[in-house]
């Protein structure tokens, strides 16, 4: 039989490495978009170009999603709308373009069938 202070110590137990990373997450944001203005960047044609504030803060978000996508953190779909969340308080992207634009292209505002599905080709 199994004792159940031994099964009430488990559930009491504090999952440090999920707390860990998760601040991990937020410590990589803060260094990566409050850090001072980094040096011209380079695209992959070589042309030079400022790295603006918003492309610092999709750097650190993503540094942040991916942290907490690769340590399970959180569930995937908390982290994904953590990612407009913060693109939007931040001002990385207006919070239109972060939620809205990207779901209307799927689904109808009006009914909740597809609006972009490519056409069903059958055999001849």
């Amino acid at each position: 039989m199994i004792d159940d202070s031994e099964s009430s110590a488990d559930n009491n137990t504090i999952e440090w490495k999920k707390h860990i990373f998760l601040l991990l997450g937020m410590l990589l944001f803060a260094a990566v978009y409050y850090s001072p203005p980094w040096s011209d960047a380079l695209d992959p044609i070589g042309k030079q170009f400022v790295l603006s504030r918003q492309g610092k803060g999709a750097l650190a978000v993503a540094l942040l999603a991916a942290t907490w996508w690769v340590f399970e953190v959180v569930p995937v779909g908390i982290t994904s709308l953590a990612i407009g969340v913060l693109q939007a308080l931040f001002f990385i992207r207006p919070a239109r373009s972060a939620f809205i634009q990207n779901s209307s292209s799927i689904f109808s505002p009006s009914r909740s069938t597809l609006v972009n599905t490519p056409p069903v080709y059958q055999a001849s």
